[in-house]
């Protein structure tokens, strides 16, 4: 687990308020700190949240999500950009909170999965 896949976990485990933990995930996805959201972030992150999953869940994905490649790709379809354009944080926002499924995308599938593994390491 590198330090990366630690915040990625660690954002999708904790509470909040729906806004300011999407304020969160776009901070994440981030990665250069710019302000705004490229291809190459989301397929960054996405790799690592990919790390976290087993490698048996990751085989009952949906055939056009079961890698980062295809998973980052359909997150950036979703938001109409063109290759090297970029997501605000307004944008990332208003599209996931209109869209279940991109929430569903932009984190790890179980997050309760997650906090039971980390329950069972505490006892």
């Amino acid at each position: 687990l590198d330090f990366k896949e630690y915040i990625v976990a660690l954002h999708l485990t904790s509470g909040g308020k729906t806004l300011q933990k999407l304020e969160w995930a776009f901070a994440l996805y981030d990665v250069d700190g710019n302000g705004t959201i490229s291809k190459n972030e989301i397929q960054e992150i996405v790799r690592s949240i990919f790390n976290m999953i087993p490698a048996e869940d990751q085989k009952k994905l949906p055939e056009d999500e079961n890698t980062p490649e295809k998973r980052a790709e359909k997150i950036w379809a979703f938001f109409g950009k063109k290759e090297n354009d970029k997501i605000t944080e307004g944008e990332f926002i208003q599209g996931v909170m209109e869209n279940k499924d991109i929430l569903r995308l932009i984190q790890y599938d179980e997050p309760q999965r997650i906090k039971d593994k980390l329950k069972e390491k505490k006892q």
